[in-house]
């Protein structure tokens, strides 16, 4: 269960230990079933504690916007090394209902669900617009050793504005196993 604590400024040491059962669900050893973390509390802003919602105080005044640098060269790879790929593991499904929308002639199952990335890299997966388009390229980035040793077309991602979201579709799944 999940809860707000308040704690006053200063620094902590945390330690979470997974339950019994989740241990032998996942084969979880006993020496890795128990993590300690180093945890800083800082006072926030003053504002919404939502990140982002905050304005400054006093506008600044406009001035034209400088272009990013480029960022490194980082070479296309149509099979990238198994040693850099992650394995996304769907997990149980959760909060399972069938709803009855009025006035719809269907019926909805619903549930959440939970992806575990596995393997031997991470899931990177990054959007890049052009032209102020909505529409954003999507490229998979894959690791070594703390560095980026490729790249693959991932398909697009689109910004409604409206929610403040970002939705996906893939055009391939190179590189990731499902």
């Amino acid at each position: 269960m999940l809860f707000p604590v308040k704690l006053p400024v200063g620094a902590y040491r945390v330690t979470e230990t997974t339950s019994p059962a989740y241990m032998r669900l996942f084969h979880i050893s006993a020496r890795d079933a128990t993590a300690t973390v180093k945890v800083k509390v800082v006072t926030g802003p003053r504002c919404c504690p939502v990140p982002g919602c905050c304005l400054p105080a006093h506008p600044r005044p406009s001035h034209r916007a400088r272009s990013l640098r480029r960022g490194p060269a980082v070479p296309f790879v149509k099979n990238p090394p198994p040693a850099a790929l992650p394995d996304l593991v769907a997990l149980p499904s959760w909060q399972i209902s069938v709803s009855h929308p009025p006035k719809q002639a269907r019926d909805f199952l619903d549930f959440a669900a939970t992806m575990w990335i596995g393997g031997n890299g991470p899931l990177d997966v990054e959007g890049f617009r052009s032209h102020a388009s909505p529409v954003m390229k999507a490229y998979q980035y894959f690791w070594r050793n703390g560095h980026v040793i490729g790249r693959a077309r991932a398909g697009t991602m689109g910004f409604d504005s409206k929610r403040a979201t970002i939705t996906g579709t893939s055009s391939s799944s190179r590189g990731t196993r499902c």
